[in-house]
């Protein structure tokens, strides 16, 4: 008499692989804390976390030193000149806004690069990996420990910026209480869309660093990070099938398609981000949909690193 055995589906056999079933939050949290106070004294976060408060400081005086300025030529002008600079704090919160962002995808590829490769040089990830923990919590733990650092700089930035330009809101653009709020909450948005643009940096780090040294898992994580925002530029504005293949004319247009829709979007999450920060046109549906698609983009990015670290040997 045979024996039924009931098929396993692809889903569960790819769970009890990388071990997803087993997943405990408790430990991802040790994990998270325990990355954070591994990287809280490095002195290249450090230096830029610093440097960054420098820059905001200045484009805060800057701003000034030419508004006062102007404002003293047009006194002195005896027919009236309009001023170059129409709107002091939103030209302010411009600089600030694409500044901190480049820096936090930088701090990003140092993190990813670092975060698990200074375990694997230390020789103490074989230790890490005795404990009662699978390989997925160790790798949950140690992105999202990243990446919630990369989040408090982003965040203590903004906070600094909005307490340095608060006076100039007030007093030279005559907002309101409400419309300081309604401003807050489009940063609050724009940040949860850049935040989007982290965490694939990170995870891509990574998962290059376990197969090369720091430096040059950050610099090939550089360059596929620019390759995305490449693909993503060429792409992300084709509305049809038929927009999208007439421009597919090498090779190369092909590789970056497939970069377009299997990795998540850096480019087009940042570009979401701008447009809430500076009140442009958007679409509800589109925000929506490349949220989906980074939810599936990501996922599979995340499966994919797994993968690679549970074949692993340490």
């Amino acid at each position: 008499m045979t024996k039924f055995v009931s098929p396993v589906s692809p889903i569960s056999q790819v769970s009890r692989v990388l071990q997803i079933s087993e997943i405990s939050f408790r430990r991802i949290w040790v994990l998270l804390v325990n990355t954070v106070q591994k990287e809280y004294y490095n002195r290249s976060l450090i230096f830029l976390f610093v440097f960054t408060l420098l820059v905001i400081y200045l484009d805060h005086r800057l701003f000034n030193f030419l508004n006062n300025s102007f404002s003293l030529f047009s006194s002195l002008s005896p027919s009236p000149v309009s001023s170059p600079v129409v709107n002091l704090v939103k030209t302010k919160f411009s600089v600030f806004y694409v500044f901190v962002s480049i820096w936090s995808i930088i701090i990003s590829i140092i993190l990813g690069a670092g975060i698990v490769r200074s375990d694997m040089s230390m020789q103490v990830i074989s230790q890490i990996l005795s404990w009662p923990i699978t390989r997925a919590e160790f790798l949950l733990g140690r992105i999202f420990g990243a990446w919630s650092m990369v989040l408090a700089y982003y965040l203590l930035m903004s906070v600094f910026a909005v307490v340095l330009f608060a006076g100039d809101t007030f007093s030279s653009d005559g907002w309101t209480l409400l419309g300081m709020c309604t401003y807050l909450g489009r940063m609050g948005l724009a940040f949860f869309y850049c935040s989007l643009v982290m965490i694939p940096i990170i995870t891509l780090g990574v998962l290059l660093s376990l197969y090369f040294a720091k430096a040059w898992a950050g610099i090939l994580t550089s360059i596929i990070t620019a390759l995305i925002f490449n693909a993503n530029h060429t792409f992300a504005s084709k509305e049809t099938f038929m927009e999208l293949f007439d421009s597919l004319s090498s090779i190369g247009d092909y590789f970056y398609l497939a970069m377009h829709y299997l990795l998540p979007r850096l480019g087009v999450y940042l570009e979401i981000g701008q447009k809430i920060f500076f009140s442009s046109e958007l679409s509800l549906g589109y925000c929506l949909v490349q949220t989906v698609h980074f939810i599936f983009a990501y996922l599979l990015l995340l499966l994919l690193l797994i993968y690679f670290f549970r074949r692993k040997e340490f």
